[in-house]
């Protein structure tokens, strides 16, 4: 008896800034594509705005925020044309573990894509890693992308 697939239709994509935004945005469009997934792209600042409505919606709060946004929007444009895909792109605020598990679950995510920065078993263990905080305290899948 084959299980059945998982019904991963929203899926929220962690972005940090880094060399390896390239490769989630990548994976992400693909599964969309496969799965009729909707995807949204995110990327958290370490700044807390004081408006709540900014850390729900994903709004950016200041104009660095939105040429971020527009960063990413260019990222995922290079990617999305063969996958006739439209992507939401959300900017969110504060500790980067806590905003995506939080975010997950505020957008009912099926699924968090997440990249681990690979800092080693000894670093992790003293200073905590985004992913597997996330992989840790979220209700929803996480699938962490070396």
């Amino acid at each position: 008896m084959n299980p059945e697939p998982l019904p991963f239709k929203r899926i929220l994509v962690a972005l940090d800034g880094s060399d390896r935004d390239e490769g989630l945005v990548q994976m992400a469009l693909q599964m969309s594509a496969i799965l009729g997934s909707e995807v949204t792209f995110a990327r958290v600042v370490d700044v807390w705005t004081g408006v709540r409505a900014d850390d729900l919606d994903g709004s950016p709060a200041n104009p660095e925020e939105e040429k971020l946004k527009a960063e990413i929007e260019q990222l995922v444009e290079k990617h999305a044309g063969s996958y006739q895909s439209h992507p939401q792109i959300k900017v969110l605020h504060g500790k980067p573990s806590e905003r995506i598990t939080h975010y997950s679950e505020y957008i009912s995510a099926d699924l968090v894509i997440i990249g681990s920065r690979g800092r080693g078993a000894l670093k992790r263990a003293l200073l905590g890693s985004t992913s597997s905080e996330v992989a840790a305290n979220t209700r929803t899948s996480v699938l962490i992308i070396r």
